[in-house]
């Protein structure tokens, strides 16, 4: 584990450090921050147009279904994006401490 972080995070180093000096300074790292930050809006708006059924600008947990392996394949870069970190809460369906709500993909 310990050596695939240092590999990942060597090519992250690699791929943002403009000036090649091996370390990121402000300005680069800002950059980064800007290119994954618009890296991750490309890969939700892409998983929203695909799995948004009804509309709503949200997934569901019916919804969801298949979204990991279909960025995965679309987008392998993704994994060192951080974006399973950044998806939305279900908002439609129930929430098990909330009151019953029925989820509009279900029957």
């Amino acid at each position: 584990m310990k050596k695939h972080r240092a590999e990942r995070k060597a090519a992250f180093i690699k791929k943002y450090d403009t000036n090649g000096d091996g370390k990121l300074c402000k300005q680069e790292k800002k950059a980064a921050h800007e290119a994954i930050a618009a890296k991750r809006k490309e890969i939700h708006q892409a998983v929203l147009k695909k799995f948004d059924k009804n509309g709503d600008g949200k997934l569901c947990p019916v919804e969801r279904k298949g979204v990991h392996k279909w960025i995965k394949k679309n987008y392998p870069e993704a994994a060192t994006l951080g974006y399973h970190h950044h998806h939305q809460k279900p908002q439609c369906c129930p929430k098990k401490d909330s009151a019953p709500k029925k989820c509009p993909h279900k029957g």
